[in-house]
């Protein structure tokens, strides 16, 4: 079933342990190895949350956001980075649970893999846009599979945009500036 996330306290973002694994490469272009330890990773998004703490598009918040992925690891990635950003965030790990997610609650964005066990991201958005339901939320898939045909056949289900993996957080950001209804350049 999905789980709800919440805001980490003061204390738990204070925190910090384990090396810093990017501390020379300007901001956005870092790349975390799989082989690194949580407590690495977790310090990691200590550091970037320095960069998106006082964000303009952040004050109109929250907005519920799903991130449907069947990898723990991909899962903890984008909610770490979306948590310091206040976001009510919720998880689940295939797209029926999606689905039922959709069905009881309004989600202003919806983040989605691709390829899962159960019910694939393509079948989950097309259920989603079936929904009669008023509100629809932005689905965005999030898959190391950007093949154009990949991208023509999210479109095609009703998919408002694709992020690559490894997540270009750049791009999330974009994203989320964009249904905020801040479209300001940077």
């Amino acid at each position: 079933m999905y789980k709800e996330r919440t805001p980490l306290t003061e204390e738990q973002s204070s925190e910090s342990s384990g090396t810093n694994v990017c501390q020379s490469s300007p901001p956005f272009e870092k790349k975390i190895e799989m082989s690194k330890s949580k407590a690495s990773i977790k310090h990691w998004f200590q550091q970037e949350s320095v960069l998106f703490r006082h964000l303009p598009f952040c004050d109109n918040k929250p907005y519920r956001i799903l991130v449907v992925d069947d990898q723990a690891i991909n899962r903890e990635l984008i909610v770490r980075f979306l948590h310091r950003q206040e976001y009510v965030i919720e998880v689940a790990e295939n797209g029926q649970e999606a689905v039922e997610a959709c069905q009881k609650k309004n989600y202003k964005l919806v983040l989605m893999d691709l390829q899962m066990p159960v019910m694939d991201g393509y079948e989950a958005a097309r259920q989603i846009r079936e929904l009669k339901k008023g509100h629809q939320p932005f689905i965005v898939a999030v898959s190391a599979h950007d093949s154009q045909e990949n991208v023509q056949q999210c479109q095609s289900v009703g998919m408002n945009g694709f992020i690559s993996k490894p997540i270009d957080f750049r791009k999330l950001n974009q994203v989320l500036q964009e249904i905020s209804g801040d479209t300001e350049e940077t």
